[in-house]
């Protein structure tokens, strides 16, 4: 699940990173993952979530990176623990039966750049693949993900999976992550890895000009491993997201809490209206002309935010907390071409696919 706004390359986590650019006045910077008072974005990332919940009644949106917190990055790993959600371990499928297909077809001397790494459990198989074929020390992986507790993980989790393998994380948003690995590995082919059907979360043109822009960070010879889930019968996409547990309803209340712990008397004005996250709705939606599952929360009590950010809510007002789009193997390949790549190769069951897009010359 990407995050759709733009912030500066951090460095690997090694490094000492530096302090995040100070956000308006008006708003307080996200939470951060690792360390209490640090940005998980920038001035950006609360620039999005203002203009986002600032929208007319019912247009209302969240920025994805305000679900990822430490609570939920936790919660979003339960998710995919859960029996109903079929895209992690229909995904998780075919890198174990693929990894060293895919493998041999990245380019000699390519780093892998993971979008959103999470903790890496699934990409263990697919660098242990790339350890094997290639020796460790060339085995190079650079970790993404806005979470600082997801990248810890993904260190972990990694070091077992690949023993010797080159890995680097670094804390930013995707529309960064080109730059951030380019500059780490100067000449060398990136492929990108763009897992889970993140895809899914942003509007096709988003989606695309993302991938044109790795890409084109990447230099000659970069791809990115795009995987995608393919639309199936309705009643299963709905238990997926609308699980019997309540885990991701449990996942946007979070994710609501979080935004409105970030507006300056946000959880206040919420709480005194009595329209806590907690007393927040949730439901899904699916279909449409996109072909998307669609995540909302239903606000119980009109309130608004003080402090001139222009965002109040209407009783029975939704606001749409992620949107999960899926695919056909006609739209994957209409995406790929909007974003100058051509798909090269195809690793698919009933369910799921993974393909490898290579920049069209």
């Amino acid at each position: 699940m990407p995050a759709a706004t733009a912030a500066p390359p951090a460095p690997p986590r090694a490094a000492t990173s530096p302090k995040p650019a100070a956000a308006p006045a008006a708003l307080l910077p996200p939470r951060q993952l690792d360390a209490p008072g640090e940005a998980a974005g920038d001035a950006d990332a609360m620039a999005a979530l203002a203009a986002g919940l600032a929208r007319p009644a019912s247009r209302k949106r969240l920025p994805c990176s305000f679900l990822y917190d430490a609570a939920g990055s936790k919660l979003y790993d339960a998710i995919t623990e859960l029996d109903e959600y079929y895209p992690y371990k229909a995904e998780a499928g075919l890198l174990a039966a693929h990894a060293r297909a895919i493998v041999d077809s990245l380019p000699a001397g390519a780093v892998l750049v993971e979008l959103g790494c999470g903790s890496a459990t699934k990409t263990g198989t697919l660098v242990a693949a790339f350890a094997e074929a290639r020796g460790a020390p060339q085995a190079r992986y650079v970790g993404v993900d806005c979470s600082a507790d997801f990248l810890a993980a993904a260190e972990t989790n990694l070091a077992a999976a690949a023993p010797g393998a080159a890995v680097q994380t670094v804390c930013c948003l995707y529309e960064a992550a080109g730059a951030a690995a380019a500059a780490l590995h100067p000449g060398a082919p990136l492929v990108f890895l763009w897992l889970g059907s993140s895809v899914g979360n942003l509007p096709p043109a988003d989606a695309a000009s993302l991938m044109r822009g790795c890409m084109a960070a990447g230099g000659p010879g970069s791809a990115v491993l795009l995987a995608t889930d393919l639309w199936k019968a309705e009643a299963r996409m709905r238990a997926a997201y609308d699980d019997a547990a309540g885990v991701t309803a449990a996942f946007m209340r979070n994710g609501l809490a979080h935004a409105l712990a970030c507006l300056p008397g946000g959880a206040a004005a919420a709480a005194a209206a009595g329209a806590g996250p907690a007393a927040w709705a949730y439901g899904v939606d699916l279909g449409g002309e996109e072909t998307s599952v669609r995540m909302f929360l239903t606000c119980p009590a009109a309130f608004a935010v003080p402090g001139g950010a222009g965002i109040a809510f209407a009783a029975g007002e939704r606001v749409l907390m992620e949107t999960s789009r899926k695919f056909t193997g006609a739209s994957i390949d209409v995406l790929a071409a909007a974003s100058g790549a051509a798909v090269a190769a195809r690793w698919a069951s009933a369910d799921y696919a993974l393909q490898l897009l290579t920049r069209a010359e």
